[in-house]
């Protein structure tokens, strides 16, 4: 694989080439074909995290999957993100990686395959509501069960202000 010096992540201003290289010295890379896993640290989710400088006086950090697919295949489309075809997160292999529109990853996904609700009911286009998180990540929610959940919540708090 060749190395390309481009980088965009996002808003943050064009870093240079030896900063993307501090980032590759830090995954452990057994072989070409298999996972090169992140050493440094990760988020919640398990998604290698790097410091990638300072933008308007706020520390910016970058998922290091995306700064790797930057260095070795080429710069990121802003509406598109990278999916894990080995589904290790912590894994920087461009050979594992995939551009991919956000929902087409998320059907991609165990839980998009998902066909019913965990109360039974079926997920169609009437009964299912997708709501987005503020991470930027996909909600499905069963409009049966969250309408049962939010009349309940309402009749409670009805008959909690009738008692005061």
């Amino acid at each position: 694989m060749t190395k390309k010096s481009t980088w965009s992540c996002g808003s943050l201003e064009p870093t240079p080439l030896v900063y993307l290289e501090r980032i590759d010295a830090r995954y452990d890379k057994p072989s070409e074909d298999e996972c090169w896993i992140w050493t440094g640290p990760v988020d919640k989710n398990g998604y290698g995290l790097c410091y990638a400088g300072r933008v308007n006086r706020k520390v910016k950090t970058v998922r290091t999957h995306r700064a790797m697919y930057e260095l070795y295949v080429g710069q990121i489309p802003l509406d598109l993100t990278i999916d894990h075809l080995c589904r290790v997160r912590a894994c920087g292999n461009p050979k594992h990686l995939r551009i991919l529109e956000f929902l087409k990853n998320c059907q991609d996904n165990a839980w998009f395959r998902k066909t019913h609700c965990p109360s039974g009911h079926e997920y169609t286009i009437k009964n299912t509501i997708n709501l987005k998180r503020k991470t930027g990540g996909l909600n499905r929610k069963c409009r049966t069960c969250f309408n049962k959940r939010s009349l309940e919540r309402y009749h409670k708090t009805k008959t909690l202000s009738k008692t005061s």
